[in-house]
């Protein structure tokens, strides 16, 4: 068996042979599980390592309409990034990652967003802190005004944020870090530099602008 062929998980039974690494990687209540696998495994993109049927390794892409600096655009919100515990260090999660890199770049994604456990997992893979993840949830027409990017909300966004408020106020949502950070990663150059408006020499000039920016991540899942 080649354990780094990567594969992408397209139906709902195919998604939800992950639910049992999912589990074992992450502490959300069974509520709020339950919430993710049948609500945004709807839409969202799977890329795994498998062993028959036994996911080894997996992240999921999550996605969101964005405004950019006034422009409309697609990202990407990297969730469930997870290695079964006894496949540890032997690459997997690398071929995985660089596997959903490259299927969000021949989409035309500009970038991508995650909120780490530890930030020093994904900085050497191009990601760095942009932004502190918002806990405060405004309202949207403040948002529109004060922040240059930010989700779209639109109605598939507005009703699973009303299933979320629900989860939360039974204290079944998902559990994050102590102190939650937003990362990103440049995905697709044109993209990017389309959505900015502006022509960067690097990597490094497109995530300083990135910084620069007033953004606003409240998004979960």
């Amino acid at each position: 068996m080649n354990t780094k062929q990567v594969t992408e998980l397209h139906t709902s039974a195919e998604k939800a042979l992950t639910r049992p690494l999912y589990e074992q990687a992450f502490e959300d209540p069974k509520a709020f599980v339950d919430y993710y696998y049948a609500e945004k495994c709807r839409d969202n993109r799977m890329f795994a390592i498998l062993d028959g049927e036994k996911p080894l390794s997996m992240v999921h892409l999550n996605p969101f309409r964005l405004r950019v600096c006034g422009r409309k655009c697609p990202g990407y919100f990297l969730v469930a990034v997870a290695t079964d515990e006894n496949c540890r260090h032997q690459g997997l999660m690398t071929a995985v990652l660089e596997e959903s890199y490259r299927a969000m770049e021949a989409e035309g994604i500009p970038f991508c967003w995650l909120i780490p456990v530890d930030p020093a997992i994904y900085t050497w893979m191009g990601f760095e802190i942009v932004a502190d993840f918002r806990k405060e949830k405004l309202p949207y027409d403040r948002v529109q005004q004060e922040f240059d990017i930010y989700c779209l909300h639109d109605e598939t966004y507005r009703r699973r944020a009303a299933q979320e408020a629900e989860l939360d106020q039974a204290g079944d949502s998902e559990v994050l870090p102590d102190h939650p950070v937003i990362m990103a990663k440049v995905i697709n150059r044109k993209a990017f530099d389309t959505a900015a408006g502006k022509v960067f020499s690097g990597d490094a000039e497109r995530l300083q602008w990135l910084k620069d920016r007033k953004l606003y991540f409240c998004e979960e899942v």
